[in-house]
């Protein structure tokens, strides 16, 4: 049977270049510009972590889910794009209101309009966006749509989140990048999930044909949210953040271990995969300088792709 480690290397060695999308401006949306109001929200209304954690996994899934969309029906990405910019604060208040629902903490839609006007005048760097109650309804309407009506449980994403948090006085000075790369390997993975897992089953079973029963058995070993976010968050601090201090490095495989119960040798594995994969998947001659060597992180300007090999 394959490690998990064997598995990621796969799934990403076989993104196609056509569908490796310029995603990082989204992707930073939330973790760079949107991440300071939901915690400014959640204090001013006094809800708890879960709140604020939710709302961030909600609109992480609705961007990603839109990318994927957009990508799957050739439509513009930058339309997408400058509509989610333009609609920020009402996209992010529709999330959070959603995360008060799951969390059982749920606030009335004019009431919460309320709290932002009221942000508004104390924060003068937020935007003072006009939206009505209808409207706010209508956006949440369109999340759940684009999520296909799945409120989100401990994924990957959750987990990304929380564990980068959990790190972050050790990590501050690299943790947008870490947190922006990790993210884009998990789009890249599911932008090919069904034809890689296709792929997968068929290497596993030595055959150039599966049944439904093989890929299924793949496709759930493999929705392991704990598995699947701790080897991307391996891998994204070995391809985009190796000038990383090692000792940080090894409290990551450390925390796998003693948090997470994660077998040790299926953490070195996983560093194995993660060099591998940056040696085969990427070229080294024409990107390596741009993706990893630069000093700089991440920015808005940023295009981060990966070259077949």
């Amino acid at each position: 049977m394959m490690s998990e480690c064997e598995y990621l290397k796969l799934f990403i060695k076989n993104c196609k270049n056509h569908q490796k999308i310029n995603c990082q401006r989204s992707l930073s949306f939330c973790n760079k510009t949107m991440a300071s109001f939901f915690y400014m929200l959640t204090c001013q209304i006094e809800l708890d972590d879960q709140v604020f954690f939710t709302s961030i996994e909600l609109l992480n899934k609705f961007l990603i889910c839109s990318m994927i969309k957009v990508c799957q029906q050739s439509n513009d990405l930058r339309i997408m794009k400058e509509k989610c910019l333009r609609e920020k604060y009402l996209i992010t208040i529709a999330c959070f209101r959603l995360a008060t629902q799951i969390c059982n903490r749920s606030i009335d839609s004019s009431r919460l309009i309320e709290y932002f006007y009221e942000l508004t005048r104390i924060d003068s760097t937020i935007t003072k966006t006009k939206f009505t109650r209808d409207q706010l309804n209508q956006t949440e309407i369109d999340i759940l749509t684009i999520i296909d009506y799945r409120f989100p449980s401990y994924t990957p994403h959750m987990f990304i989140s929380y564990f980068l948090r959990f790190l972050y006085e050790e990590i501050k000075l690299t943790s947008d990048r870490l947190y922006n790369s990790s993210m884009l390997l998990l789009v890249h993975i599911y932008l090919q999930w069904s034809l890689l897992i296709e792929s997968l089953a068929k290497k596993e079973s030595g055959s150039s044909i599966v049944n439904k029963s093989q890929i299924e058995n793949v496709t759930q070993r493999f929705n392991d949210s704990l598995l699947l976010g701790s080897a991307t968050i391996l891998a994204a601090s070995k391809i985009f953040c190796h000038s990383t201090n090692s000792q940080l490095h090894d409290k990551i495989v450390s925390l796998f271990v003693t948090l997470l119960g994660i077998d040790p040798m299926r953490i070195y594995l996983a560093q194995f995969f993660a060099e591998e994969l940056l040696r085969k998947t990427i070229d080294v001659e024409t990107t390596s300088r741009i993706l990893i060597d630069r000093e700089h992180d991440f920015d808005d300007e940023s295009m981060m792709t990966f070259s077949s090999p």
